[in-house]
């Protein structure tokens, strides 16, 4: 809801701070024009200035009134409520875990079956003193990986490399 307010003295503004529940509430009167006799107005649609005028001494002096008040359309004024978006967090991601490929014994055939030889999976790569290879994507995940499985500090690729060849794992970081 919007209101307009008139001052009734003849002057072309009028500004004037008024004390309501503790603040102070600026409202400035304009418009007014001494020649032509036009009475300065001030228009607001805030509810705490509203009240803050019809509190005041000027409002109960009647030295300012109403003079037009507009409802605004009930599509326009929403509640508060409807008003807020809802914040939706995002989903927390687990940092990815590096493929381990570990020796895998190839199952028996039945002949009976007929097992196709393209489900059969490949073995790992074993290293010539019997550790395992690991592959990581990146660098990045190389690190993680050794700071969650050794909670060693590592920085640099061939700090990685070292730590994982001294537990016995031959790295392998895709680069790019």
């Amino acid at each position: 809801m919007i209101k307009v307010y008139q001052l009734h003295k003849l002057q072309n503004s009028y500004e004037v701070t008024l004390y309501y529940k503790g603040v102070k509430v600026r409202v400035a009167f304009t418009g007014g024009n001494v020649y032509k006799n036009t009475y300065p107005k001030f228009r607001t649609d805030d509810l705490f200035k509203m009240k803050a005028i019809e509190n005041s001494e000027l409002f109960k002096n009647k030295e300012v009134s109403v003079v037009r008040t507009i409802g605004e359309k009930p599509s326009v004024q929403k509640p508060v409520v409807q008003q807020r978006k809802k914040v939706v967090k995002p989903a927390i991601q687990k940092p990815a875990v590096p493929h381990v490929q570990q020796p895998v014994t190839p199952p028996t055939f039945d002949q009976a079956q007929g097992t196709p030889e393209s489900q059969i999976p490949e073995q790992s790569q074993t290293d010539g003193d019997g550790g395992q290879t690991m592959e990581f994507a990146n660098l990045g995940e190389a690190i993680l990986y050794v700071a969650q499985n050794f909670q060693t500090e590592a920085q640099t690729e061939k700090e990685v490399r070292d730590i994982l060849k001294a537990n016995g794992i031959n790295p392998k970081i895709k680069r790019g």
